[in-house]
């Protein structure tokens, strides 16, 4: 596999599913490290009940990979840090807040195509956020109150779509 192909660009297949359409970025910088940032956003509402879905999320991430020898493909383990910021409501209660996240990562990239794989993976770590419950009365926001929690558990999931920037996977690349 060619290893002249240091740049992929990738979306989350999950977080799109979701509606929270997500943009990956990840640089293969040395024969087993690779640095990877993942960002996404949705800010969906639906005025007229007050149904808010708005998040964003931006997460970097350090990735060692298990084998040298083939480019963005096999095992890989991570650690990564992330935040965002949320705005919940169903109609009748909401939350808005913000979160950071810390943890490891595990994943296993293969290809499906000349210049196409496929990146699945889970990340677990802890996660603290802070929230002002509100109830959206008469077009206003009533604050209810403010509330920390704390989560230790899977907080990411991942099956993103890659596209392999410059060569392709194809033997040797061209010359």
């Amino acid at each position: 596999y060619s290893k002249n192909c240091a740049w992929v660009l990738k979306t989350n297949l999950i977080y799109d599913a979701l509606l929270s359409p997500s943009i990956e970025a990840e640089y293969r910088f040395a024969p087993h490290w690779s640095a990877h940032v993942d960002f996404s956003i949705a800010w969906w509402s639906k005025k007229s009940k007050h149904k808010y879905y708005q998040l964003v999320q931006l997460s970097p991430e350090a990735r060692y990979w298990l084998n040298d020898r083939q480019y963005w493909k096999g095992h890989y383990i991570g650690a990564f840090v992330g935040a965002g910021h949320y705005d919940l409501s169903k109609g009748k209660d909401g939350y808005k807040g913000e979160f950071m996240m810390a943890g490891l990562s595990y994943g296993y990239m293969f290809p499906i195509g000349r210049c196409l794989s496929l990146d699945a993976g889970i990340g677990v770590g802890y996660l603290n956020t802070e929230y002002e419950e509100y109830l959206p009365i008469e077009g206003h926001y009533v604050y209810q109150q403010k509330s920390r929690t704390g989560y230790l558990g899977p907080v990411k999931a991942r099956l993103s779509l890659v596209w392999h920037l410059g060569r392709s996977l194809a033997k040797g690349g061209s010359k």
